[in-house]
């Protein structure tokens, strides 16, 4: 089995396949500086065309690497326009997604 950035990317390939967000995601594996935190997903507007950021807490098991980014994928996912202000964090929009997300690296038809 494939161990960190490999394994991320893996993963973030078998999710931009299954369950295309409407943007392009970008991820990047950054020193958290909440301690409690261990990811988070927002839309970047740098650049010739706006992109999600997924940004990963640096040193993370692979199980971790699985669960936080299928969480922030279905942000990804859920946001289906450039303006983030009229979404709730955890809706049903984003609750489908998550599903989505989950059935799509499980294997479960």
């Amino acid at each position: 089995m494939a161990r960190g950035r490999e394994y991320l990317n893996e993963v973030a390939r078998l999710l931009r396949e299954e369950v295309p967000p409407a943007l392009p995601v970008r991820i990047h594996q950054v020193q958290m500086s909440d301690p409690r935190e261990y990811g988070d997903c927002s839309i970047v507007e740098k650049g010739k065309e706006p992109h999600f950021l997924i940004r990963l807490r640096k040193g993370m098991s692979n199980d971790l690497i699985l669960f936080v980014l299928v969480h922030e994928w279905a942000h990804a996912v859920a946001w289906t326009s450039v303006r983030q202000d009229y979404i709730e964090d955890h809706d049903a929009e984003w609750g489908v997604a998550y599903a989505r997300c989950w059935k799509a690296v499980s294997g479960c038809p």
